[in-house]
């Protein structure tokens, strides 16, 4: 599954990513999440974002930035992730949770956070 999310500095440029999520059907009320991989995708010259990931129905899986680096302009970032999740209520799987610092000044001016909400197919 690919989402496409735009994040924008406190100037109002954007830092645009693809995130790209690799499932596998388990049951009617579960699915393994394999893997997560975001990818740049028309970034500033020289812009660069530091996520931290979550993804709390995943039992809790998680990267930091200090453990994966940064994406730079032409760069993506692969993360294992192997984890069963289940269905809480209807075909919610839960959300994955992508902040990451002010990309412009990231000292400054607050972080920035994204979701994107999971639900699985019935077959």
């Amino acid at each position: 599954m690919t989402t496409y999310v735009a994040i924008k500095d406190h100037r109002g440029r954007k830092y645009p990513i693809k995130v790209t999520t690799t499932w596998a059907y388990k049951s009617p009320r579960s699915a393994q999440l394999r893997s997560i991989v975001i990818r740049e995708n028309g970034f500033p010259r020289g812009g660069c974002i530091f996520p931290d990931l979550y993804f709390a129905n995943a039992n809790d899986w998680e990267a930091q930035r200090g453990r994966y680096g940064k994406i730079c302009d032409g760069d993506s970032k692969a993360y294992s992730v192997m984890r069963t999740v289940r269905v809480r209520s209807g075909s919610n799987l839960g959300q994955l949770w992508i902040r990451t610092p002010n990309p412009s000044h990231p000292g400054c001016c607050g972080a920035r956070q994204y979701t994107i909400q999971y639900n699985i197919a019935r077959r």
